[in-house]
């Protein structure tokens, strides 16, 4: 019994130990230096000579790359700013062209409005030629006609007859009241109300007429055939004595004078009082109530 278990135990032994093994010597395949042998078997394995050289290689390339590109890129830089200078200067003779055009289009606009300027003040000249006809011929139409048949001495005024003759001024006015006329004759002597002549204080002239309550007319004059008025600068005024409402802005009081020389023509004087003030018959150039004045002969 013995002996036949230790042969089975034998047996077994000789049957493990007579199993395949690897070789001592490797196949050319199989060689341990190849990598494609690890490979095969999933071992580990070191890269091969081969393999490093490619990484250096590929570094090299990029060392290579980056020093291209900080010469490169410079130079790219240097060109980008030349070209900028070069459109720049392009653009600045652009603008000057433009200006030179621009001064030409000015000059052409000023002698338009040159020409514009000229019509205008022709057009202003007849503005004030028409406006002078329509106020002489308004001042024209205030007559009312005389209810008496006037002297050949005398000429019909606002439907009264005043005396004419060498010299003749007489006063109308815009609303009821009591208007005065005064006169300073050119050797300093008045005429009014208060000194109506004729006589050696008035020059011989002479008040023929005095409206204390409408509209006029007040009438000074020297006949024919009384002695030639003084010669030299007369001052004519208007003194509004007593106005209800008085003289105001809102209500002013317009007068106006008629001057009659028999060696000129006719004068006109219009004036707006728009103050109730008055000069006490004073009347010279200096005056508040001052209508205008004129010469004789």
């Amino acid at each position: 019994m013995a002996t036949a278990n230790r042969t089975k135990d034998v047996q077994s032994y000789t049957l493990v130990s007579t199993a395949p093994s690897l070789p001592s010597t490797p196949l050319s395949r199989e060689d341990t230096k190849d990598d494609y042998y690890y490979r095969r078997r999933g071992k580990a394995w070191l890269p091969s000579t081969n393999c490093t050289c490619l990484s250096s290689l590929l570094a090299g390339l990029a060392l290579i790359a980056l020093l291209a590109m900080s010469i490169v890129i410079p130079i790219i830089v240097t060109l980008s700013t030349m070209t900028n200078e070069m459109s720049s200067t392009t653009n600045t003779t652009s603008i000057m062209t433009s200006s030179s055009t621009t001064t030409s289009t000015s000059t052409t606009s000023t002698t338009s409005t040159s020409t514009t300027s000229t019509t205008s003040t022709s057009t202003t000249s007849t503005s004030t030629t028409s406006t002078s006809t329509i106020t002489t011929t308004t001042t024209a139409t205030t007559g009312i006609s005389c209810a008496t048949v006037c002297t050949s001495q005398e000429t019909c005024e606002a439907g009264v007859c005043v005396g004419i003759g060498y010299l003749s001024c007489t006063l109308t006015w815009s609303r009821p009241g009591d208007g005065d006329l005064v006169l300073r004759t050119p050797n300093n002597r008045v005429i009014y109300w208060d000194e109506p002549g004729p006589s050696f204080w008035t020059d011989q002239g002479s008040l023929d007429v005095d409206d204390k309550n409408t509209t006029g007319p007040e009438n000074i004059f020297w006949s024919n055939s009384s002695s030639v008025p003084p010669s030299g600068t007369y001052y004519v005024c208007f003194e509004p004595y007593k106005f209800n409402p008085n003289a105001s802005l809102s209500n002013p009081i317009t007068a106006t004078v008629k001057v009659r020389r028999s060696t000129s023509t006719t004068l006109y004087f219009t004036r707006n009082f728009t103050s109730p003030q008055r000069d006490h018959y004073v009347c010279d150039y200096n005056s508040i109530t001052l209508m205008g004045s004129f010469t004789y002969p």
